[in-house]
């Protein structure tokens, strides 16, 4: 727990992320910090990386085959995978999301709509940690966000998750 509370909490700019989330509403962003960082004592985020990884074929079918091997082997440095801008700054992703059957891929992780999720943020956990090492390498100059430009061709609603009634 305290390596979370050095990490997340004694740090400014992490604090400061989530008052521009929320537009400088210190009661909202106080909410959204509550509810993140008992998320975060909840599932170690290491732990959640390295209990549950995503298997290979959802990251090939989702289109993000080279982020296999950059996920197996953490020496390699996972910055190349991201799109940069021309001072080597943000990071940015294009996902193609569109064409993906989540219903498929619901049923080839047997009905669990909690270990499809845990996918999901196991992927997210080694976006935050390439978030958090740019900032920290930058010295704060380049601010860790991630933009994500979403390609929705072939998207259709009854590829997606069926809501619960």
């Amino acid at each position: 727990g305290l390596y979370i509370v050095d990490k997340y909490i004694n740090t400014e700019y992490r604090l400061v992320r989530y008052l521009r989330a929320r537009k400088y509403n210190f009661v909202k962003a106080k909410e959204m910090m509550k509810i993140a960082f008992d998320f975060r004592f909840e599932n170690i985020p290491l732990d959640l990386v390295d209990k549950n990884p995503c298997p290979d074929w959802l990251l090939q079918y989702a289109g993000s085959p080279q982020f296999i091997e950059l996920t197996k082997d953490r020496s390699l440095d996972r910055f190349p995978w991201y799109f940069r801008d021309k001072n080597n700054g943000n990071l940015a992703v294009i996902m193609r999301n569109g064409g993906i059957h989540w219903r498929k891929v619901l049923k080839k992780c047997n009905g669990d709509i909690a270990l499809l999720i845990s996918y999901g943020f196991w992927v997210l956990e080694f976006v935050m940690q390439d978030m958090d090492r740019l900032h920290e390498e930058t010295k704060g100059e380049a601010p860790s966000y991630l933009t994500a430009v979403v390609d929705m061709a072939g998207f259709s609603f009854s590829n997606q998750l069926p809501l619960p009634q």
